[in-house]
C-alpha cells in the first residue's frame, strides 16, 4: 500500500473543529486495505526538516471508520491558538506495526475576525 500525499491544510486560528482525513488511491477512490487495526499520528512543527526539538503539538488519530477510510484529529483549542506556517506530517502504523508516513504538507493557521 502506498498512500504518500501532499496537501496543505488552511484553518483559521481558533478553530477546533477535527481535521478529517480520508484514506484514497490515485483514483480518488478509498483505499481497499483494512485501516480498522491501524494508528494515526500528526506531528506539527515550525521547521520542516526538524533533527531535534520539540514539535508544536501531536494528535493522535480518533474516530477511525474502516469502511469510509477515515480517520479525525481532534485539534485542542490550545493547539489551534497559534498564527502562521507550520509543516505537517501524519503517519500511520499498521497491525503488523509498519509504520508510513502517508500525508504531509503546510498547516496555515490564519488570523480571524472574531475572538
Amino acid at each position: 500500500m502506498t498512500m504518500t500525499a501532499k496537501i496543505d491544510i488552511e484553518r483559521f486560528r481558533g478553530d477546533t473543529a477535527p481535521i478529517v482525513i480520508q484514506l484514497v488511491d490515485s483514483a480518488s477512490s478509498p483505499i481497499g486495505d483494512a485501516i480498522g487495526g491501524a494508528t494515526f499520528l500528526m506531528t506539527v512543527s515550525p521547521e520542516q526538516w526538524p533533527t531535534t526539538g520539540t514539535p508544536l503539538f501531536q494528535v493522535a488519530g480518533t474516530s477511525i471508520d474502516d469502511t469510509a477510510k477515515t480517520v479525525n484529529f481532534e485539534i485542542s483549542l490550545a493547539n489551534a491558538d497559534n498564527l502562521g506556517a507550520f509543516y505537517y506530517d501524519v503517519q500511520m502504523t499498521d497491525s503488523a506495526g509498519v509504520i508510513r508516513t502517508i500525508l504531509s504538507g503546510l498547516m496555515l493557521f490564519e488570523q480571524d475576525i472574531t475572538k
